[in-house]
């Protein structure tokens, strides 16, 4: 797992090398909440959570062992991706609040 938050970490250092060059923090705020929000929203789309209870019932009676243990698995990763990215945002945000 420690790879995957690595690639999150690097999407994030990625996002401040920008803010550095361009000065611009609403840039790198936008950056950060795409960059963690676009796996959050993937993962909720495999896990079922963005359906009905009737979908998701029928999804997991459908679906193989196998299958469930992919998605899941997926589903891991892109939260521990996104989560350095959240973090940013959250203290981002917190910042603004404090501030204003």
């Amino acid at each position: 797992m420690f790879k995957y938050f690595a690639k999150g970490l690097i999407i994030l250092a990625g996002a401040g090398v920008v803010w550095f060059m361009t000065g611009d923090e609403n840039l790198f705020v936008r950056t950060i909440a795409v960059s963690a929000g676009i796996p959050l929203f993937l993962a909720g789309i495999l896990t079922g959570a963005l359906v009905s209870g009737d979908r998701h019932r029928a999804n997991f009676h459908t679906e193989s062992k196998r299958d469930r243990a992919f998605k899941n698995s997926l589903t891991l990763k892109l939260v521990v991706i996104s989560s350095p990215s959240a973090v940013m945002f959250v203290i981002m945000l917190v910042d603004y609040w404090m501030t204003s």
